[in-house]
């Protein structure tokens, strides 16, 4: 697909979602960096999740009581975007919801316990296979960013594959600079962020492409990385998906 999917918009989610019932839940700030604090990312990434569950596909994300997102969570979303929610370290139950017929968040889908390190940044990208005990299946990544970094001049990037139903080996190709930025990348595998120089108010296109061949499998357009930033590069949906919407995608997240 040549658009960018919802979650890369750069637009931080700010509605508030007012719900027919009188119960209300407590909303974590977002935030990028706060001492003392844990920080977490949710990208919903799972083209299946109505037909595994049997539930509906537009989330609310919990950590224990505590409610992270303002407005549901759906397919190719992320809450925050381009920053991180600022939330409490420790053992935690990251709970996926679901609205009762007469109460909102009445079914939990999905509880996965995880212990939260202060200072440490994690990444929980809801894929099809959520419930899987792998973290690298889910995907649950704990954010290693390089220190020191290589400074001005240079963005970092990294690839996600988290596409079901396929098993094709990948690499990240970028048309504006006509080389492989990240090679080599098997389903259910996260590269490092790994530095590139950025090339200032220019957009670059960049492409998936099984691994060693021209086999184009998605793409996104009009990308431009701005100086000393982290981003995302998912490669996600359903390789035999329909409607079409759920497909093989690639887009851009910022982390920070």
């Amino acid at each position: 697909m040549k658009r960018y999917i919802p979650f890369l918009t750069m637009i931080a989610v700010c509605a508030v979602v007012v719900f027919s019932c009188k119960r209300d839940y407590p909303l974590v700030a977002s935030a990028s960096g706060i001492g003392g604090n844990a920080y977490l990312q949710v990208v919903h990434a799972s083209p299946n999740f109505r037909k595994i569950f049997n539930q509906p596909d537009s989330l609310n994300v919990f950590l224990g009581s505590v409610k992270l997102n303002a407005t549901f969570l759906k397919y190719g979303a992320a809450y925050p975007t381009g920053v991180y929610a600022a939330v409490q370290p420790g053992a935690v139950a990251i709970r996926l919801t679901v609205n009762g017929v007469t109460t909102p968040d009445s079914i939990t889908v999905v509880t996965l316990q995880k212990t939260l390190v202060a200072g440490n940044y994690y990444t929980l990208v809801i894929t099809d296979s959520i419930n899987s005990p792998r973290d690298s299946s889910k995907i649950w990544l704990r954010d290693s960013y390089p220190k020191p970094t290589s400074g001005a001049g240079y963005f970092y990037l990294r690839l996600i594959n988290g596409v079901v139903n396929g098993n094709d080996t990948v690499d990240l190709y970028s048309s504006r600079r006509n080389q492989v930025l990240l090679s080599k990348v098997k389903v259910d595998s996260t590269t490092p962020f790994t530095p590139f120089s950025t090339i200032l108010n220019s957009s670059d296109t960049l492409l998936v492409r099984k691994a060693g061949t021209g086999t184009v499998m998605a793409k996104v357009s009009t990308v431009i990385f701005g100086d000393q930033q982290f981003y995302t590069a998912y490669y996600i949906g359903d390789t035999t998906a329909l409607p079409a919407a759920k497909t093989r995608t690639l887009g851009i997240g910022r982390n920070k």
